[in-house]
């Protein structure tokens, strides 16, 4: 069962007023976290034509939406390529395995016993280190684990998963993924690179996937840049869908990171009615290329149908 869903408004930008008014390059990124929308409901006085879905919709997959994603949603559109991304929809609940298939990429066959780790590639493996994300995709190939309690991570499969690595030496290449790495502190996040790095020295090439990054840019400061450095973090991967989500604030957070000396790589999933159509995809590479992201991966086999 996920985890029940709060009406705490207390730190909520409840009115078009509020949000437009907001500058989320004001207050820390944890701040902007708790102000995170986790129902429709809270978005009717913001934008218009919001579809009001049964509440079973959040029985199978909880919403979470920061204030800095709902200020790039068209107020009136429905179809804007950012409501889409995130707004629950009538369609969760009357398509066959819309939200049901849990692991759509297959990767629990592939996950070693007590850990954390899906081990599919000899000398590669995938690190998920949390279940929690700055806001949630309706889309999540991870749904198995995303916001859901019993998908947590907890801190004795963290030690068991670098465990692992440390034993196995023919492993070189170490993604860190979840949910999203990016949800810890930085001295969380200090400590589990940290110790990668001490006790696997095989490991050559550690790297991060993170959507926060385009979520919440505010979550890249220079004390977070200062811990990635340190521990020689050497690509992180974030996910970008449409050209609407590059923003300045994201432009100036990139700089941050690739001034600590980390490549960047795009990856992107292909959304019916957001980005498949040749202009816009080519428009997104290009700025992302502009901003010295590396389109590397575009995921073709889950289109996500949205009619």
């Amino acid at each position: 069962m996920l985890q029940t869903i709060e009406f705490n408004i207390q730190n909520k930008l409840l009115t078009r007023e509020a949000l437009a008014a907001y500058d989320p390059s004001a207050e820390s990124w944890q701040k902007q976290f708790a102000r995170r929308y986790t129902h429709h409901c809270e978005l009717n006085d913001i934008l218009n034509n919001v579809e009001n879905v049964d509440q079973t919709v959040y029985g199978k997959f909880a919403v979470s939406i920061t204030p800095y994603v709902a200020q790039l949603m068209d107020r009136e559109d429905p179809a804007c390529p950012i409501r889409l991304q995130y707004m629950p929809t009538f369609a969760e609940e009357t398509k066959p395995g819309f939200v049901t298939m849990l692991d759509q990429l297959g990767e629990e066959g592939d996950t070693v016993p007590g850990t954390s780790i899906v081990h599919r590639y000899p000398r590669r493996v995938l690190f998920l280190v949390s279940n929690a994300c700055a806001t949630l995709c309706r889309f999540c190939t991870r749904k198995r684990m995303v916001s859901q309690p019993t998908g947590s991570v907890h801190k004795d499969e963290i030690e068991r998963s670098i465990d692992y690595i440390a034993a196995n030496t023919q492993i070189q290449d170490v993604l860190l993924s979840g949910g999203d790495p990016l949800t810890f502190s930085d001295e969380r996040l200090d400590y589990i690179l940290g110790e990668i790095r001490r006790r696997a020295p095989h490991v050559r090439f550690l790297r991060m996937g993170s959507r926060m990054i385009v979520q919440l840019p505010t979550r890249i400061t220079p004390e977070l840049c200062a811990v990635l450095e340190k521990h020689r973090l050497q690509m992180v991967n974030t996910h970008i869908n449409h050209p609407k989500e590059i923003t300045p604030l994201l432009r100036e957070r990139v700089k941050l990171l690739q001034k600590a000396g980390i490549m960047m790589g795009l990856q992107t999933v292909c959304l019916k009615g957001v980005n498949d159509d040749v202009d816009v995809m080519r428009e997104l590479f290009l700025q992302a290329i502009e901003m010295g992201i590396r389109p590397y991966f575009y995921f073709v086999r889950f289109v996500f149908a949205f009619l």
